[in-house]
């Protein structure tokens, strides 16, 4: 899969059946449970019905997801296709990936690609084909999927709050009505008032800000414990980047603007005479 090797080498000819056994490993497995200190370690894994064999650590290769593409990196050993154990031929013989480059249509490669395996293995079992730009459809559909879901529902949830925080701050407007008559009749320009609805939304904005980034900090070590689901080690805590959490209270004060904007155009355009009138 031209896999590329972090540490160490890569498997050569001269590992054979014959020959001491040896085995790459991912560099997660590697950083996990060896410390980043990999090459020349030995390893028992239990490949048989005998019992765990001993092999020796020669090399570490970059992680790949080959389960899914939005979880961590599997913890990857590998071993020379000649140093297999009997016992565990069956199962890879049964459980084979094949990954061709071919400029043929992916329908006639598999006829071609099948009458070859029959004429080797007339037993062997084919579960599928197909092209990997369906293959990578089929595993991140889904995805695309619940993302979009997601993605409607934070819109919709924008919106109620746009909704919610221009009809706060327009009530407001309309109950301090009098009083901003009042500062206009005494010098204050629309600028001026504009700005003071503003900063008072701005206000409730950072104050929102502050309790959700508040309320994020007392929930990280709940997340910290859901271990399957987040990928994380046991114990592992959640980190929170700084530019995120940044970006997130900028964004909440920023919908809080957008929806004191119109309320504060409007304020603005307060004619005096009312604050005359209710004296």
């Amino acid at each position: 899969m031209s896999t590329r090797l972090v540490q160490g080498r890569l498997f050569s000819e001269t590992d054979g059946a014959n020959t001491p056994r040896v085995a790459l490993v991912s560099a997660a497995l590697a950083d996990r449970f060896l410390s980043g200190g990999a090459l020349g370690q030995q390893l028992l894994i239990h490949d048989n019905n005998e019992g765990p064999r001993p092999i020796e650590i020669v090399g570490v290769v970059e992680n790949v997801h080959h389960i899914a593409l939005d979880l961590p990196p599997a913890l990857d050993i590998y071993i020379p296709l000649r140093q297999i154990h009997p016992d565990g031929v069956s199962f890879l013989r049964d459980n084979q990936f094949w990954m061709v480059r071919t400029g043929l249509d992916p329908a006639a490669f598999r006829a071609t690609f099948l009458m070859h395996l029959r004429a080797v293995d007339p037993d062997a079992a084919v579960s599928g084909t197909g092209t990997m730009r369906q293959f990578l459809e089929d595993s991140l559909g889904p995805r695309r999927f619940n993302l979009g879901l997601f993605g409607a529902f934070a819109s919709t949830a924008v919106l109620l709050a746009l909704v919610g925080l221009y009809g706060l701050v327009s009530y407001a407007v309309s109950q301090r009505a009098q009083e901003i008559g009042l500062r206009m009749a005494i010098g204050a320009t629309q600028r001026d008032v504009q700005l003071m609805i503003l900063r008072q939304a701005a206000k409730l904005g950072i104050a929102g800000a502050a309790a959700g980034l508040a309320l994020a900090g007392a929930v990280r070590p709940l997340i910290s414990g859901m271990v399957p689901s987040t990928g994380l080690r046991a114990g592992q805590d959640v980190w929170i980047s700084p530019a995120v959490a940044a970006a997130t209270a900028a964004l909440l004060i920023g919908v809080v603007l957008m929806a004191a904007w119109l309320p504060a155009r409007r304020a603005a355009r307060t004619e005096p005479t009312l604050a005359l009138k209710a004296q």
